[in-house]
């Protein structure tokens, strides 16, 4: 089931680099459970905290495309 975690950690991390959702609640949407969890996942997976994660995603500017929608990248 290492699949199922991967795809959870995933979705997890595209959760951290593009909203401002605690970890409390990308654990429950996406599955992780509770925020030990995800931190237990996440330094397993990539040797980072989530907050440490976020925060290489914090310093990029938002950039706009057509139509107004402001995306990050």
């Amino acid at each position: 089931m290492a699949w199922l975690t991967d795809a959870r950690i995933d979705r997890a991390r595209e959760l951290l680099e593009t909203t401002t959702e605690p970890v409390e609640n990308i654990g429950r949407l996406t599955g992780l459970g509770a925020p030990a969890s995800v931190r237990a996942a996440f330094h397993r997976r990539l040797g980072i905290s989530p907050q440490d994660y976020r925060s290489l995603f914090r310093h990029r500017a938002p950039t706009s495309i057509p139509g107004g929608l402001v995306v990050r990248v």
